[in-house]
């Protein structure tokens, strides 16, 4: 089952063959490089999921950063847990009046209030 879209990427280390760096340390980098290539990183480092697998994780400002960065990494690459909240609930009064560009989705909920969510 594919994982919903956070902004938060976990890159497997073995994504480090893709580069022909000398050393693991060098290949590290240039994840990290590729990682910052599609957009602003909160945070980056790497991390224990389990006893046996560390991973490169990477968690984005912006969730289309995130998408962009396992599109490019592929089957080397899954969405970690998302990191912080991107919904608001929006009494429907102001809603109404809010003129925002960038959302990502709004649902109506209970009592007409309407929860948005932003890409960042």
């Amino acid at each position: 089952a594919m994982a919903s879209t956070t902004n938060c990427v976990n890159v497997r280390l073995s994504a480090a063959a893709m580069y022909g760096a000398p050393t693991e340390a060098m290949r590290l980098l240039a994840i990290r490089t590729d990682l910052e290539s599609f957009g602003d990183i909160a945070e980056a480092g790497i991390k224990n999921i389990n006893d046996w697998q560390q991973v490169v994780q990477a968690v984005y400002y912006d969730v289309r950063s995130a998408k962009a960065a396992q599109e490019y990494f592929g089957d080397f690459c899954e969405f970690g847990p998302q990191e912080g909240s991107l919904f608001v609930t929006v009494p429907k009064a102001v809603y109404q009046g809010l003129h925002v560009e960038e959302v990502a989705n709004t649902m109506c909920v209970e009592g007409g209030d309407f929860e948005v969510e932003f890409f960042d």
